[in-house]
């Protein structure tokens, strides 16, 4: 960048000899635009390269190759990236499988139908690898025919003469199927398991929910994906596989999909692989001596052995604590390890919050692995907040408390904030910076990470907010209530996190809830319970049901009988009762019960039979149906309707994930395929699902 200094040293020494100020007060000047210009240079150079483009030069770009349906979305680059492989790779269905992989963001397999009919084959070409029978042999290499919803079928069929669009008639001659991969693979390491009854389960909850592994990155369009590329459940075959590579050398124990850890008073036992044993699969060794653990990736829990003697959790000889590392499944929705840095800085600047000292004047970080106190972190907020111990109150800004692992805090919480005052309780890490002399300076207050980890809390977590007050929490797993005691506060977030009880908020003081926003984004919560005079609720990519929690649906489920509620693209599963309604693309699966009908609108919106609302604009029809409402389930309220798949505003599906726009990219991807692949080529492409 052009400054003041070169443009001067430019000059002849005499003519800056005489300078009183004012030539350098000209080129100052002169630089800003200059650096306007050089800036601007810049970002044209980057404008040539498509890895470094801005966004609106893409279509550009696009139309240089000829392309005339670029799709909306993060995937479009991608697509202009590799436009030329495409064409190189014509008529292979390795093409198929590459744009739906760029344009949906997502991992896909393509599946040729025809190599899967049971045919006589040729002498001259036989295929060895496509047996006439089912193989029993290398069955830790043999994917299962439902793992991914049969998109890794090993095994030969009969032809169909069904229709390919019913999903039936696969196994035609000329079918060809991309089955995209929805579900979102996050590793938890060092988290800590729940202990239950005779194991440790990996779910906070203490249900089952498979383990899987994270997908392994394709570096090659030609190569067609395998299990070890999808995000699949792991199997039991495919763990003992690994298991049995690492026990013989050919691998490290870091490619393990699973690891087991140990918590003792005087410190912590990894389990070794040769002691990691697959439940099903293995037995303890005869003479078994020391600890042993056996995985269930099916069900998702961990059972521990001392000598051969199983140890159940509140034993003596029990560890204080079991930390498995290990991937889920599931939605980039409610508490998790995904990234959620965009999410969060946007509940940070919309919350509504007026600050009278500027930026985080305070953080503190916990950390249960070095033995803190997360409800001593809140005391000294506290403190700081009333200038306690001689240095200035705090009160009046943003203040950060963040929680920098995936343990389990026992205890119940309890803050009170005072006037114009914001707390910020988030899951993320917060580490001092590394100068580039190699020097460790000090972490700043307000930078962090919030990714990486899923701290959970269990018990209730208590709010009491004063006169301008915000709230507002992020990746946390509670497994409790958040009650709110609203005296004048200005907003409660409750950001990508997991509210397994009720968001309760109770007006206290002459204030009250007067001027109260409950905002929930991102999060999966069992109820909403709101006091009467809390004026408005907005729930935006969210799922509010008490199956989150493992309970039945029952009663209302979201209850605000004073407030304007707005659902964006979210799902309600039971009653609803407001004062006044607004929607769009969302899945209300209960009765609607809204006092005041002449306000608001339903757009593109289910809602169930018997409700009472606003007028409704282009309503979802149809019946909702979900892959499954078990909370441990990586397919957990995923919608299985296909009258409701297309029933939003853009042509997706209403609900949570209407912001994914899965049909609508999938719908792209096959456009762009088409002209890739042989005429007469009957191509579908489909959401992959675990079958039931």
């Amino acid at each position: 960048m052009t400054t003041a200094d070169d443009l001067f040293g430019l000059l002849p020494r005499h003519i800056r000899a005489r300078d009183a100020g004012l030539l350098r007060a000209l080129l100052e000047t002169v630089a800003s635009e200059a650096s306007v210009l050089d800036a601007d240079l810049r970002a044209l150079y980057d404008d040539w390269f498509v890895e470094t483009a801005s966004p609106w030069v893409l279509p550009y770009l696009a139309d240089l190759l000829g392309i005339d349906d670029l799709p909306e979305g993060a995937g479009r680059r991608a697509v202009v990236a590799n436009t030329l492989d495409y064409r190189r790779r014509k008529g292979t269905v390795a093409v198929a499988e590459q744009v739906a992989r760029d344009v949906v963001g997502r991992p896909a397999r393509a599946v040729e139908y025809l190599r899967l009919l049971a045919v006589t084959a040729h002498v001259n070409h036989v295929r060895l690898e496509r047996p006439g029978v089912a193989e029993v042999r290398r069955t830790d290499e043999l994917s299962s025919p439902r793992v991914a919803g049969g998109a890794l079928d090993p095994l030969m069929h009969t032809a169909e003469v069904r229709r390919a669009p019913s999903g039936r008639g696969r196994y035609g001659i000329n079918h060809v199927w991309v089955h995209s991969f929805g579900t979102a693979v996050f590793e938890l390491v060092d988290d800590a398991a729940a202990p239950g009854a005779d194991a440790w389960w990996v779910h906070p909850l203490g249900v089952p929910t498979p383990l899987f592994a994270v997908p392994r990155a394709e570096d090659s369009m030609e190569h067609l994906a395998a299990e070890e590329d999808l995000p699949v459940p792991l199997r039991p075959r495919r763990l003992l596989g690994l298991l049995s590579r690492v026990r013989a050398g050919a691998l490290g124990a870091g490619a393990l999909p699973v690891s087991v850890s140990l918590v003792f008073a005087g410190g912590t036992v990894e389990v070794a692989p040769e002691r990691l044993l697959v439940c099903r699969l293995e037995d303890l060794p005869a003479s078994a001596s020391g600890w042993h653990a056996m995985v269930d990736t099916v069900l998702g829990h961990v059972r521990l052995y001392s000598d051969g003697a199983l140890v159940v959790p509140g034993d003596a000889a029990a560890p204080e604590a079991v930390l498995v590392t290990h991937c889920v499944g599931g939605r980039a929705v409610g508490a998790g390890s995904y990234d959620r840095s965009d999410v969060h800085e946007d509940a940070l600047a919309s919350d509504g919050y007026v600050p009278r000292l500027d930026g985080v004047v305070a953080q503190h970080a916990v950390d249960l692995g070095a033995g803190d106190s997360l409800a001593d972190a809140l005391t000294d907020v506290a403190s700081e907040w009333a200038g306690t111990g001689g240095a200035d109150p705090t009160a009046g800004g943003t203040s950060v408390v963040s929680v920098g692992d995936s343990g389990v805090w026992p205890a119940a919480l309890a803050v009170e904030v005072p006037d114009a005052t914001r707390l910020v309780l988030v899951a993320a890490s917060w580490t001092p910076r590394l100068l580039a002399s190699g020097a460790m300076a000090p972490a700043v207050p307000g930078v962090y990470a919030p990714d990486g980890m899923r701290p959970v809390l269990r018990g209730n977590v208590t709010v009491t907010g004063r006169d301008g007050a915000a709230v507002l929490l992020d990746g946390l797993y509670v497994v409790g209530d958040l009650v709110v005691n609203a005296d004048g506060m200005t907003a409660v977030t409750v950001s990508q996190c997991t509210v397994t009880g009720s968001v309760r908020v109770v007006d206290t003081g002459d204030a009250g809830a007067n001027g109260l926003t409950v905002r929930v984004l991102r999060s999966l919560v069992g109820r909403l319970d709101l006091a009467g005079t809390v004026p408005a609720v907005e729930v935006t990519d969210s799922v509010v049901s008490p199956e989150v929690a493992g309970a039945a649906v029952s009663g209302a489920t979201l209850t605000a009988r004073g407030a304007h509620v707005s659902v964006t693209g979210a799902t309600v599963r039971g009653g609803v009762a407001c004062r006044t309604l607004e929607g769009t693309d969302a899945l209300l699966d209960g009765t609607v019960v809204v006092a005041h009908r002449q306000v608001g609108c339903l757009r593109y919106s289910f809602v169930g039979p018997g409700s009472r609302t606003p007028r409704q604009f282009q309503p979802a029809v149809g019946r909702p149906s979900y892959g499954s409402v078990e909370p441990g389930d990586p397919d957990f309220l995923v919608l299985a309707s296909d009258a409701l798949e297309t029933a939003s505003e853009s042509g997706n599906e209403v609900g949570v994930d209407a912001h994914l726009r899965r049909p609508e990219l999938l719908a792209a991807a096959l456009r762009l395929v088409a002209a890739h692949l042989p005429v007469g080529v009957d191509l579908h492409a489909r959401a992959s699902r675990r079958p039931r």
